[in-house]
């Protein structure tokens, strides 16, 4: 009997959220690719210029050491047939480091520095945030806008959220901050491989998406 594959349990914005961390041993690896657009101006020279959206593949491997683990993924891209289907997925990195406890009445998160803003102001990729604290808790927030602020002689990333994070949350509490990005599987196929009865290594590509 066909195994069925179970519907999907955490969404975001209408969208389903995979939280499975790979496998960091076997390294993550990132392939950007700046896309340029052909433009013809009629004087029979071929001219490209660069497009604003630029392709990212990540590659990344996960272990697995029982059926349930595997199925996981298996399911995953079952769910979203190949690469027709878009999902969200962290960067399970380091990218949005608040440097003030946030929450309660205001809906916005500092970050030192205007680096942040200068990077993903007006992004269409970066809008939403993994956000895990040191006892486990698990949150996704959608950003609405990544700005700089200047007060006095400081600068600060500012990231808007669509709402205030309940209760607030001191910058000690927090483990780790991540993109959360829309991606698609970048192929058709899955290499599942079993090292044992229990132990899986699944091998796959993310291509990034905007987030629209």
């Amino acid at each position: 009997i066909p195994r069925v594959v179970p519907d999907a349990t955490l969404f975001l914005n209408s969208r389903e959220v995979f939280l499975r961390r790979p496998n960091w041993r076997s390294g993550i690896g990132l392939d950007i690719i700046h896309n340029r657009e052909q433009v013809d101006f009629g004087n029979a020279i071929k001219t490209f210029v660069p497009k604003d959206f630029h392709v990212e593949t990540r590659n990344e491997r996960f272990t697995s050491f029982n059926e349930a683990s595997t199925d996981e993924v298996v399911d995953l891209f079952h769910r979203m047939r190949g690469k027709a289907g878009e999902f969200y997925h962290p960067t399970w990195e380091k990218d949005v480091v608040p440097t003030r406890d946030f929450g309660d009445n205001s809906p916005v998160i500092y970050v030192a520095g205007g680096d942040l803003a200068d990077d993903f102001a007006g992004t269409t990729t970066a809008r939403a945030i993994y956000l895990r604290l040191i006892d486990g808790t698990e949150t996704l927030h959608t950003v609405t806008a990544v700005r700089e602020v200047v007060e006095g002689d400081e600068t600060f990333s500012v990231l808007d959220l669509d709402a205030s994070i309940v209760p607030a949350i001191t910058v000690d509490e927090v483990e780790l901050c991540s993109w959360l990005y829309v991606w698609r599987f970048a192929t058709d196929r899955l290499l599942v491989e079993y090292e044992s009865d229990s132990v899986s290594e699944i091998s796959t590509s993310f291509a990034l998406l905007e987030d629209r």
